[in-house]
């Protein structure tokens, strides 16, 4: 049976703003933005028209309760259509050259002319390791590296893409010293999930690369997330994942090990299991630290040459030995093993 398509009012007639006030109407409990088990930001639609970033995550997050498969697609020239299956063969669809704003449009143009539509479900993150792995409904996660890890691995390969507006630790491509990115906090794990999605989009456009996003929903009704990075001469790479901002950066990681020639490598070191940039230290007095393998605080010492968190060794530990001395080199495997041995560093 052949599917109909209904276009969503054009972007160039219909500011965002009035978008998100039809999207309130239709779902208030949307407002202030509910995904990923967390509420965010203020009460109105004026608040987020800059970025969009919350209502893309908060649209995702919709479309996976009522079980609406989403195909996003991204060209080299930033054009970007959407489209949202919201009922049996019937597709609302949306352009807009911003990708966010298309499946913005496609997911509230759905919404209004099937909004009898109940919800299925709760939000399908429900929580977050400091790792960056979700907890998800129905779904058990894959083999992989985990969210945060990734997004360490990009930092390296693409150190300019993680200098300028991302300082702030909750975002997703939040960059620390020595190009290491810290796991995000609190609400910033759950953006990885989400966020890092548009972060991929914006990255393959500067290479001239398509993208593309698609929501399929599985026999259990749970969404699975996979997308695929295009290069020009058609080579592609791809990935899947329970949550879409990891398949993104997947995604893209394995587009830039394609472009490599396959030179690239994608295995992340050892210290990117950490959730700060690891340094090496010398004391020859004794380094005391909380053991931070044990629920109760427990204290022990060491001396030497080890391998610490850089943010252990920041104004406020009093207890620093005078003579502990920054070395100027990356720590080794052995370093990194015998701190997590000895408690000095967190278990995987």
């Amino acid at each position: 049976m052949t599917s109909q398509t209904f276009q969503a009012p054009a972007a160039a007639d219909t500011p965002i703003l009035e978008v998100l006030k039809t999207w309130q109407q239709v779902e208030p409990g949307r407002y202030p933005l509910r995904f990923g088990n967390l509420t965010w930001g203020r009460d109105t639609p004026e608040d987020y028209i800059r970025s969009l970033t919350f209502e893309f995550a908060a649209a995702i997050d919709a479309l996976a309760q009522r079980g609406w498969p989403f195909n996003l697609n991204v060209n080299m020239a930033g054009e970007t259509t959407a489209q949202v299956a919201y009922a049996p063969c019937r597709v609302a669809t949306a352009s807009d050259t911003d990708p966010l704003g298309a499946l913005i449009r496609a997911t509230v143009f759905a919404l209004s002319v099937q909004v009898r539509k109940e919800r299925s479900g709760g939000s399908q993150v429900l929580a977050v390791s400091f790792s960056g792995t979700p907890l998800t409904s129905n779904q058990a996660l894959p083999s992989a590296t985990r969210p945060a890890e990734d997004i360490r691995v990009w930092s390296r390969i693409e150190p300019h893409r993680f200098d300028k507006g991302a300082r702030h630790i909750t975002s997703p491509l939040y960059r620390g010293a020595g190009l290491s990115v810290l796991a995000p906090v609190l609400r910033g794990m759950i953006l990885l999930q989400y966020v890092t999605a548009p972060a991929v989009f914006e990255s393959a456009g500067l290479h001239g690369w398509t993208t593309r996003l698609t929501g399929s929903v599985g026999a259990a009704g749970q969404t699975i997330y996979r997308a695929e990075v295009t290069l020009p001469d058609g080579r592609t790479g791809s990935a899947a994942y329970p949550t879409p901002g990891p398949a993104s950066v997947k995604a893209y990681l394995a587009a830039l090990k394609v472009d490599s020639g396959g030179a690239l490598s994608l295995v992340p070191h050892l210290k990117d299991r950490f959730s700060h940039p690891l340094v090496v230290v010398h004391t020859d007095k004794e380094y005391r630290y909380t053991l931070a393998s044990e629920r109760e605080p427990r204290w022990a010492s060491t001396t030497g040459t080890f391998a610490v968190l850089n943010l252990n060794l920041g104004p406020t530990n009093k207890d620093l030995p005078d003579d502990l001395v920054i070395l100027d080199r990356e720590p080794t495997v052995q370093e990194i093993e015998m701190a997590v041995a000895s408690g000095l560093l967190p278990p995987v």
